[in-house]
């Protein structure tokens, strides 16, 4: 019945106010809700939430896309460095062999080798930080601690800067363990390096060892200056440096490195709240099973 009904107009809210709804209403059913006229109001809210959802989404993308593309280009920074230093480094050895008596050219020489040897340790971090963020296929090794630990302090005293400084083991005995030998031999080299950098010159770096099935537990302990109670967390970041102790070289990636890996071994790393003078870095590696 065409005369039982009648045109009726419902403006929109923002942003569609220069709209109306018409609708026909039944003029003989009184009793019944005005639906159209609720639509009419979620409408314009719904299609700000769809909006709001997907700029949301569109800046997510877009910052994941623009840190993977600043990875990439880094990384490809990082191995694009590594062929010149290693070129300068090898002309200033041979330009150093060829002039053994010219003492001032020597002392410019070996500045050359050292900052060479700086900006590949820093290449060289940047590229061990980025791959201990991947998530690796973990190959384990039955490996004897005691014996690992020893071949790793091995290879970390051959390194010039570090020969000198005394470190022992400790450790309980037993048997070979399931573990990832790469790991280990990281996260124990970027410890001692760390403790080396701000332990006392006549203080030994200790390590200790034991195993808990299913875990095994590495302290590395530096009597030093210690790292502040605010600090004990966030020196697990990449890039951050406690700033009473910026002065010394470092890249600000060896803890975070040590971080990642241990997580990927299915562990953790922390800093003992029990010790008082300097520090010590407590490391729970899960062992694997013989398969």
């Amino acid at each position: 019945d065409v005369a039982a009904t009648a045109w009726q107009s419902v403006p929109l809210s923002i942003p569609l106010a220069g709209w109306n709804v018409r609708y026909l209403a039944n003029e003989q059913a009184p009793n019944t809700p005005p639906l159209l006229p609720l639509v009419s109001m979620l409408l314009p809210l719904a299609m700000v939430l769809i909006c709001a959802v997907a700029f949301l989404y569109y800046q997510q993308f877009t910052r994941e896309r623009d840190t993977t593309r600043k990875a990439h280009f880094l990384n490809q920074v990082a191995h694009e460095l590594r062929t010149p230093l290693t070129s300068i480094r090898l002309y200033a050895e041979l330009a150093e062999m060829r002039e053994p008596s010219d003492v001032k050219l020597r002392q410019h020489l070996q500045v050359i080798l050292s900052e060479c040897g700086r900006m590949s340790e820093l290449a060289d971090h940047y590229l061990d930080y980025q791959r201990s963020t991947t998530q690796q296929v973990q190959t384990y090794t039955l490996e004897d601690i005691p014996d690992l630990l020893q071949e790793v302090v091995a290879q970390w005293h051959a390194l010039p800067d570090f020969a000198q400084h005394a470190v022992v083991i400790m450790g309980e005995s037993y048997p070979p363990v399931w573990v990832n030998r790469r790991s280990i031999e990281q996260i124990v080299q970027n410890l001692l390096t760390n403790a080396y950098k701000y332990a006392a010159v006549d203080q030994p770096i200790q390590i200790s060892h034991a195993y808990h099935p299913p875990f095994l537990q590495v302290l590395v302990r530096d009597v030093g200056v210690g790292i502040p109670e605010a600090w004990r967390e966030k020196v697990f970041e990449p890039f951050v440096r406690v700033p009473a102790q910026v002065q010394s070289t470092g890249s600000g990636l060896g803890l975070s490195i040590c971080a990642n890996l241990a997580a990927q071994h299915g562990g953790s790393i922390r800093l003992s709240e029990a010790v008082t003078a300097g520090a010590c870095f407590v490391v729970r590696l899960r062992c694997g099973e013989e398969v």
